[in-house]
């Protein structure tokens, strides 16, 4: 992926952008999103990267982060895994033929 002054991982894009956002954000109790925008074949998938442990993406950075820093809290952690395509919300986590309602 291009961006930083050249070609990065997403690793070290979460490294660089994310990390310690994600770190403050746990530490203050803040909800955090993490958002890929483009448009189609830009590479959205591949930086959110799910596909590989190899070259982990955005999200399996941010999950590790979280449950690393949780790991020794009582606490309670609510994950959302959402696509938007046309306008339709789909829950990733629980695929379904219906689009979600956005209240």
């Amino acid at each position: 992926m291009a961006g930083l002054g050249g070609e990065v991982s997403s690793e070290q894009l979460y490294k660089t952008v994310l990390l310690n956002t994600v770190k403050q954000g746990l530490a203050k109790g803040i909800n955090l999103g993490v958002i890929c925008v483009g448009g189609s074949k830009s590479g959205k998938s591949t930086v959110l990267g799910t596909a590989s442990s190899a070259a982990p993406g955005l999200v399996s950075c941010t999950a590790d982060t979280v449950f690393a820093c949780v790991a020794e809290a009582a606490c309670f952690v609510g994950v959302t895994y959402v696509n938007v395509f046309n306008e339709k919300l789909s829950d990733l986590l629980n695929p379904a033929d219906r689009p979600l309602k956005v209240l």
